[in-house]
């Protein structure tokens, strides 16, 4: 895709807006002079983000018929793009700055999910890999096959088959954990792998069922709020 120029007025209103939005966040005059001292790889990062912003506002302005100059008196929607904005010139990774630019216009549907929640979203846009985001999105894009495996050796086999990634066991094992830890998916009943697996015995009735992986409502509402929409 291609990028506004830097003279755009778009891009001056992006500009303008993470200017005002990082001069409010605590820390904001630190970040600028950590930005002095590596000027150019940081100016690189700012002129790609301002022009991601500046895709994000076009499209603010057409599905929700939001100005810039509403957005500006939008104390909810600056606090938003500053954390987005902070997160966003301490990564390089595509699918993160894409993420990150979707939360951008997600944070300013009339309609977005409560500011704690969309701030704990940007948390994990932050905290997670591009390697987690691409799990948790193949895990619900292939949840039906998913969930019928009954081990987490044939879920990583089934991540690597649709990922087409070589993907080593233990790494992703790791990484399940930690979108499992974040309530973004539910493992409960898998075995584990070989080298993890407990060899105390559990207590099975007749009524107990075996639960499924699956993703959770918050995985899959954090996942809308950073996701391009997928169109027939």
């Amino acid at each position: 895709m291609d990028f506004d120029p830097p003279h755009a007025p778009k891009t001056e209103l992006a500009v303008a807006l993470i200017k005002g939005s990082v001069g409010l966040a605590p820390g904001g005059g630190l970040v600028a002079e950590v930005a002095n001292l590596f000027f150019n790889p940081i100016e690189k990062r700012k002129q790609k983000w301002m022009a991601l912003v500046a895709i994000a506002l076009k499209e603010i302005e057409t599905k929700f018929r939001r100005l810039p100059d509403d957005l500006e008196g939008d104390e909810k929607f600056i606090s938003l793009l500053s954390h987005a904005t902070l997160t966003a010139l301490q990564n390089h990774h595509e699918e993160k700055l894409r993420a990150l630019q979707r939360a951008v216009v997600s944070a300013a549907n009339p309609e977005s999910p409560a500011e704690d929640v969309q701030l704990q979203f940007l948390r994990y846009v932050d905290e997670l890999s591009a390697t987690h985001l691409r799990i948790l999105a193949c895990l619900t894009d292939h949840i039906h096959m998913i969930s019928m495996m009954r081990s987490l050796l044939d879920v990583i086999g089934g991540l690597r088959l649709y990922l087409h990634e070589d993907l080593d066991p233990v790494v992703c094992r790791a990484f399940l954990h930690d979108l499992n830890a974040r309530s973004l998916i539910a493992m409960v009943d898998l075995e584990d792998l070989p080298e993890f697996e407990s060899k105390q015995q559990q207590l099975v009735t007749e009524s107990s069922t075996t639960q499924p992986l699956r993703v959770t409502s918050l995985g899959r509402r954090f996942l809308n709020y950073i996701e391009t929409p997928k169109h027939p």
